[in-house]
């Protein structure tokens, strides 16, 4: 009897245990922007999250495993997604079969990619300075990047879109500069551009690589 109670109270445990953690994550994000990654505490996450600062501990353990989690939370989505380079709306920027079609795809991958994860790598730059294990997971991103970005380059070449004088390494170099969240911080978030403005930006410039 004891057995078959486990077993239907597990699934009942673990969407608790989902939501916990999910509310967990919201309000370090919603803390760490507010107050800054130094000055926040476990147990500021722990009251804005309404759970106990043990609750807090046993789920992500430190802060630089909560700026990690928030980390691939924003870049993939859920916990649960495959990395970027595996991802169905990438593979479908690779898929493209003219360059016209691979900039579109791109720009929107761009924008939604940046949309739900600039403030998280603006904690985690901020915190980077001050905290070398956030330092080493927050400088793997630029180079994650810059991988995917080779790929797309690649691509480009493989459609006859690059000029003669124009390396594929080159071409990534550009993609990786035009990809920086940096980038759409300044335009979007600072200068108050509409996500559109930003895709249009995006491919003109993309697209000055292949003219």
């Amino acid at each position: 009897m004891s057995a078959r109670v486990k077993t239907y109270n597990s699934p009942l445990r673990e969407e608790q245990a989902r939501r916990t953690r999910e509310r967990i994550l919201a309000a370090a994000r919603r803390t760490f922007r507010e107050q800054g990654y130094g000055a926040t505490t476990l147990a500021d996450i722990a009251r804005a999250a309404g759970v106990a600062e043990p609750t807090v501990r046993a789920t992500f353990k430190t802060k630089p495993n909560l700026v990690e989690h928030l980390l691939r939370l924003a870049v993939r989505g859920e916990d649960t997604e495959p990395q970027l380079q595996d991802r169905e709306a990438f593979q479908r920027v690779l898929a493209a079969t003219d360059p016209d079609t691979l900039l579109e795809r791109l720009a929107d991958l761009a924008e939604a990619l940046h949309k739900r994860s600039w403030d998280v790598m603006e904690i985690a730059r901020g915190a980077a300075s001050s905290d070398p294990a956030i330092a080493e997971i927050y400088e793997q991103r630029p180079r994650v990047r810059l991988t995917n970005q080779r790929a797309v380059a690649r691509r480009l070449a493989e459609l006859g879109a690059l000029p003669n004088r124009t390396s594929i390494e080159t071409a990534a170099d550009l993609l990786w500069l035009y990809t920086a969240p940096e980038i759409y911080r300044m335009l979007v978030i600072e200068r108050k551009w509409s996500p559109n403005r930003y895709r249009t930006w995006f491919r003109a410039a993309v697209g000055s690589i292949l003219a």
